[in-house]
């Protein structure tokens, strides 16, 4: 007999709040796919995919954004790094939800499989941020399921000076969430990145 979990009220915030200097000033997230698609397109395929229908996409430039018709949510700490825009995902969704799905702009290879193993594990404990972690050691602490409870956490975190995400995690005693395969968070740091990874298939439809 399955495992009967408790019902979620779950949202999904896209981290895509960076100033984009590393690429001649072109957002990742906005970055294009073969089938003509953009990273954050893609991305909101898989989110809706796994059964969540709220997005809110966290960005410091909304017009860069406002054409996909969602939400842009501007951070309320500045130069706080993805940290910042957790917080403001956070706040968007504040008293509403049991918990935000917290998803960077920049993973073209993401699938539904390994949203649906993270919101699993928040089913089973949502009072502590689910993260995604390799086996092997290396950690996705941007890929992760945050309650709305720790908002508090994130703020006074901010407030002390913390920017690192998963320090805060480990303070907050997150449940690590392991996966196979490094594969599926595979990020693209470059132009050049995205398109070594479509040349050897890493990229493919969600």
């Amino acid at each position: 007999m399955a495992e009967k979990l408790p019902k979620r009220r779950i949202a999904a915030a896209i981290l895509a709040g960076g100033k984009a200097t590393r690429y001649g000033g072109i957002h990742k997230g906005l970055l294009r796919l073969p089938d003509g698609t953009t990273i954050v397109e893609r991305l909101l395929r898989v989110v809706w995919a796994a059964g969540i229908s709220e997005v809110a996409i966290c960005a410091n430039d909304a017009e860069a954004y406002r054409h996909i018709g969602l939400p842009v949510v501007s951070d309320n700490t500045p130069d706080a790094g993805p940290l910042g825009g957790i917080e403001a995902a956070l706040r968007h969704f504040q008293d509403r939800l049991d918990g935000v799905l917290i998803l960077p702009c920049d993973l073209p290879a993401l699938t539904e499989r390994e949203l649906s193993e993270l919101l699993s594990s928040f089913s089973r404990d949502q009072g502590k941020v689910h993260f995604a972690a390799v086996e092997g050691g290396k950690e996705e602490p941007l890929v992760a399921v945050v309650p709305l409870s720790v908002f508090d956490h994130v703020r006074e975190a901010l407030t002390a000076g913390e920017r690192r995400v998963g320090r805060l995690w480990a303070k907050l005693r997150a449940v690590s969430v392991p996966f196979p395969s490094a594969a599926p968070f595979l990020n693209v740091n470059s132009p050049e990145d995205l398109e070594h990874a479509i040349e050897t298939g890493a990229v493919r439809a969600p």
